[in-house]
């Protein structure tokens, strides 16, 4: 976060950033993909912020296939890297702390994750990815009927648009779920004002009734 919400403060490019972490970030990344469920809490912050970082500096500037390019020379480094990142974010016990807010280690790093696999599922000629659909759909339908986090749930939704077929798409009813997201995120922001106004459900403000 620190990195996409600062990046005309620091020292170096994202180019530099990238090509000093990136052999680095995908073998620490690979290691302890293996041992999730043995992470300390301290472990966890640091792989959070880890990815957290590569990922912001990923999409620097909105110039993410640039800097993607650094770290995922070959097609074979993203699919394993997705595949790391898929045994991290398969782990139960940690989507299942994930909050509203962003505000424990396990929602930043499920949202990191997700943003990295944005990225990556956007990159050209990614047709390995097929191969993991079944296990990416199905994880991420866990994850988004688990948690209670509209943002994750529509970043969720979003990896998915990616890699499934119109037909799978039809079959989430993801546009009414999204929709109603949206609605949600209106009606929140509608209800924090602290000016007076007659207030009304939002979905029949904008139904016009």
């Amino acid at each position: 976060s620190f990195i996409m919400c600062e990046i005309n403060h620091l020292s170096y490019t994202a180019d530099e950033i990238i090509q000093y972490l990136s052999d680095d970030y995908l073998e620490i990344i690979h290691i302890h993909s293996y041992t999730v469920a043995s992470w300390s809490k301290d472990l966890l912050r640091c792989i959070t912020q880890l990815i957290g970082v590569t990922a912001g500096c990923c999409w620097w500037n909105g110039e993410e296939k640039t800097h993607m390019e650094i770290i995922f020379r070959t097609e074979k480094i993203a699919f394993d890297h997705v595949e790391d990142l898929m045994r991290i974010i398969s782990y139960e016990p940690i989507y299942k702390q994930i909050k509203k807010d962003r505000s424990n280690d396990e929602t930043i790093l499920v949202g990191c994750i997700l943003t990295m696999f944005m990225l990556i599922v956007r990159m050209k000629n990614m047709h390995l990815l097929s191969h993991l659909n079944a296990t990416i759909r199905n994880t991420i339908l866990s994850i988004i009927e688990t948690v209670n986090n509209d943002e994750l749930a529509l970043c969720g939704y979003g990896v998915l648009s990616e890699v499934l077929t119109d037909e799978e798409l039809k079959d989430l009813k993801m546009a009414d779920n999204i929709c109603n997201y949206f609605l949600q995120m209106l009606e929140d922001a509608w209800n924090l004002t602290k000016k007076k106004y007659k207030q009304i459900p939002m979905v029949l403000l904008l139904k016009g009734k």
